[in-house]
């Protein structure tokens, strides 16, 4: 959300020369311009996120991962031949909750295609539901040093076919995890005038859940997002972003025995555009690439994503 307030205080020691040039960039900088890169440093990231006096959006996302390599359990990457492609429409929606909730869902649609040497295979289906709430503490721009301050929280519900639930000899029907996920997280932004910036941070917990006849405990999953942009004078946004994530290993329930190759890490880096069309469309794209060097990355497939999305607004 981006509703602003002025913010007055005295000269403090030690922030005279901070104070002034703030107020130098102020002075320079249209309100408007400030207002528009505060919504664009929040809708960079998901789509489903509402901005200034947006009270309800409706959407769907279309997504493609294509396959490029992998990360072994010591981080090694080894580049493999384009095959495995997964696509995914992605249907959304959030709503306000009073001036500074909102709650929102996802609920994917997944088709996946699994190679290999000689033989290929489709597959899919639903995915897991997520649900999300946030609320904001904070406004990007309302204290001369803070940033904007947002809390999150999640839920991810196994409505998608896990692994070992699925049929095609290549697991392709595979949509979901098979367990429930909890998220907490908290969502940083920092604006001048039409440049923004944004750090969102979240820790996941699965549910312990039964795999090949073994009980297994999940090590909590953390999650960083550094992004940043500028605002064009057409109120078209671009950015970039940074996306790092990691979680150690698993370990069985009954016992506590480290379960080999089980902990997992990714980089990925990207860029996107949002462009709203009369006040009540808003169309967006990402384009990104994990990052296939050897230890940014461990036990898990590597690849290029592309996304686009369109969002219907009500004000």
């Amino acid at each position: 959300m981006c509703l602003f307030r002025r913010w007055t205080s005295t000269s403090q020691p030690g922030a005279v020369g901070l104070a002034a040039l703030v107020g130098i960039w102020t002075a320079l900088v249209p309100r408007a311009a400030e207002a528009q890169a505060c919504c664009a440093a929040t809708a960079l990231i998901s789509p489903a996120r509402l901005q200034g006096a947006e009270q309800l959006g409706m959407g769907v996302r279309l997504r493609s991962r294509s396959v490029l390599g992998s990360f072994d359990s010591a981080g090694r990457y080894a580049p493999s031949p384009p095959g495995d492609l997964d696509v995914a429409e992605d249907l959304f929606a959030a709503v306000r909750v009073g001036v500074s909730g909102q709650v929102a869902f996802f609920l994917p649609i997944v088709q996946s295609r699994r190679t290999i040497p000689g033989y290929f295979s489709w597959g899919g289906g639903v995915g897991d539901l997520n649900l999300s709430g946030r609320y904001t503490w904070l406004l990007p721009g309302e204290h001369p040093i803070w940033p904007g301050i947002t809390w999150q929280i999640g839920v991810s519900i196994p409505t998608g076919r896990s692994v070992s639930e699925a049929s095609d000899s290549l697991a392709a029907d595979a949509t979901g995890t098979g367990t429930f996920e909890g998220t907490v997280g908290v969502n940083l932004q920092q604006i001048a005038g039409s440049w923004f910036v944004s750090f969102d941070g979240w820790i996941a917990q699965r549910v312990p859940r039964n795999e090949g006849g073994v009980q297994q405990s999940f090590s909590p999953r953390w999650t960083g997002v550094l992004s940043g942009g500028y605002v064009l004078g057409n109120h078209i946004s671009a950015g970039l972003f940074l996306n790092g994530q990691t979680q150690g290993s698993s370990r069985t329930a009954t016992d506590g025995k480290i379960i080999d190759g089980s902990a997992q890490s990714l980089v990925t880096a990207g860029g996107g555009a949002i462009v709203p069309i009369a006040d009540v469309w808003r169309l967006a794209a990402t384009l990104s690439l994990d990052v296939l060097i050897s230890g940014f990355g461990r036990n898990q497939l590597g690849g290029a994503a592309l996304s686009v999305s369109v969002c219907r607004l009500w004000i």
